[in-house]
């Protein structure tokens, strides 16, 4: 995100920026600022669906607080698109019972269960550091039959984990986004992001502990 929406990986997910995002000095280089407004987002579209794949997601981010509801990572989690509410995201949830920083998952086989829907790995927003960049990484690693691992990690340390006995697909036909939940390009950004976003990455392979490790290691000395 050197002072663009452009995908530097040479895979040709370059996204499309609402007028309100900024770029701005920061860890290095430049960095996407978001500014919470419905027009602070960055679009891919209908990309990156991971079907019934493993994967890793990933950034740097700097949030101007963490009492905020909010996407850092998103594809899908609507009430509409085919199917609805299934995707995945990075976000931060902020509600009376339940602050936190949350890699979460909706499945095809639960789209339809409002109490089971979700399955989450999450940390306590008062558990994060303050005033500083974060490495948020979240792992889906398939287990034998249909189950799967769900890992969160902040700066390269494993912060949480859960395991789900059955996970179908996640494929959804809603925009992929940075910054926000983006349905499609004909409806208004929610759930939007305050603060700063770098080095988004997305993986089709779970990384290990220390592939993560070596990824927070060269991101503080500002290596690719």
């Amino acid at each position: 995100m050197d002072g663009n929406a452009n995908d530097e990986s040479r895979n040709g997910y370059h996204g499309v920026a609402g007028s309100k995002v900024t770029y701005d000095s920061g860890r290095i280089g430049l960095v996407a600022k978001f500014d919470g407004s419905k027009d602070s987002y960055i679009e891919i579209e209908d990309r990156l669906n991971m079907g019934t794949d493993e994967f890793t997601i990933s950034a740097w981010i700097m949030a101007d607080n963490y009492a905020q509801t909010a996407k850092i990572i998103n594809k899908g989690q609507a009430g509409v698109g085919n199917p609805p509410q299934v995707g995945y995201s990075l976000r931060f949830l902020n509600l009376s019972e339940d602050k936190a920083l949350r890699f979460d998952i909706v499945d095809h086989s639960r789209a339809d269960d409002p109490i089971n829907r979700d399955t989450i790995a999450k940390i306590p927003s008062n558990e994060l550091p303050i005033n500083e960049f974060l490495l948020i990484t979240g792992v889906l690693r398939r287990s034998s039959g249909n189950g799967a691992n769900l890992d969160l990690y902040v700066n390269g340390e494993l912060k949480s984990s859960t395991h789900t006995t059955e996970l179908t697909s996640l494929d959804t036909d809603l925009s992929f986004a940075i910054g926000a939940l983006k349905r499609t390009p004909s409806y208004d950004a929610s759930e939007v992001f305050n603060g700063l976003i770098d080095d988004v990455r997305i993986y089709n392979r779970p990384l290990s502990k220390s592939e993560i490790q070596t990824l927070y290691v060269a991101g503080q000395r500002g290596s690719p």
